[in-house]
């Protein structure tokens, strides 16, 4: 679970980095997200959902993680 955590949070440093540079090199900030968010617009309902639930069981499986960090370090 904790690879699963770790491979998204590089993934969503990948995405800040590319936007952070985009915005540097003078791309409008409206542009910049639409370019990171384009693989999504091509996505038919049945990959939203899909996606939706994968989302979902990973927030699932991440705040019973947290709870029980919590209750050790009290």
């Amino acid at each position: 679970m904790k690879v699963l955590f770790i491979f998204l949070l590089f993934l969503l440093l990948i995405h800040l980095v590319d936007f952070t540079f985009q915005l540097l090199v003078g791309i409008k900030t409206d542009i910049a997200i639409s370019s990171i968010l384009s693989p999504f617009q091509m996505m038919d309902t049945a990959q939203y959902i899909i996606l939706i639930f994968l989302i979902l069981i990973f927030l699932i499986s991440i705040i019973p993680f947290f709870k029980k960090r919590g209750q050790t370090k009290s």
